[in-house]
């Protein structure tokens, strides 16, 4: 299955993502940035950290499945790594709403989860110099995640955050209806519609 963990900055996306890693059932996807890295982060564990330059230089060699600007940063999701989300592996991203949705237009086993912090007071402590120039985009994204995301979690405890999102993504793994969409496209062949209307 295909994973989108998204939510603002500062809601405990990449804490929940590594706790994922080192339970051993998901690798993440890596996406390139223009952004600084952070104390914490390691190149090419985190994000792959590049130059603007040599962003869009990748962008004009068609390198990336979809960018995104937040922050005054921009994001790119590798094509390499989206060529591999019809397989059994679990993989998880860690994604703007926007580009979770294009990921689950495209490959229908993708489960997208929305993290809030418990309100926007412990948001904005979470931020700290982060800065709240971003507030007025999260807001807009937080919008499309009410319309199309399947899950919300509270990020006010990790270990409680944990065990309900392992509970999501055994509910989605095991759930029949699921997939309810491409069974339904497929559910009359030609073949068998050729037989009915005889």
């Amino acid at each position: 299955m295909n994973l989108v963990i998204s939510g603002p900055s500062g809601a405990g996306k990449g804490l929940i993502i590594k706790n994922l890693q080192m339970g051993g059932f998901f690798k993440k996807s890596i996406s390139y940035t223009t952004r600084n890295m952070r104390d914490d982060e390691i190149n090419g564990v985190n994000y792959h950290f590049v130059t603007k330059d040599d962003f869009f230089a990748l962008q004009r060699g068609k390198f990336f499945f979809e960018i995104v600007e937040y922050g005054n940063n921009f994001y790119g999701i590798p094509n390499k790594n989206i060529s591999k989300l019809n397989s059994m592996d679990n993989t998880v991203f860690d994604l703007v709403p926007t580009s979770g949705i294009n990921i689950k237009n495209n490959f229908y086993n993708t489960c997208l989860v929305y993290v809030l912090p418990p309100n926007e007071e412990v948001l904005r402590i979470r931020r700290g110099n982060r800065g709240d120039n971003r507030i007025i985009y999260d807001i807009e994204q937080l919008e499309y995640a009410k319309k199309y995301y399947d899950y919300l979690l509270i990020n006010d405890d990790i270990n409680q955050t944990m065990k309900e999102l392992y509970n999501v993504i055994s509910v989605f793994k095991n759930n029949s209806f699921t997939y309810k969409k491409e069974f339904v496209d497929n559910y009359f062949n030609e073949a068998k519609v050729r037989k009915l209307v005889k």
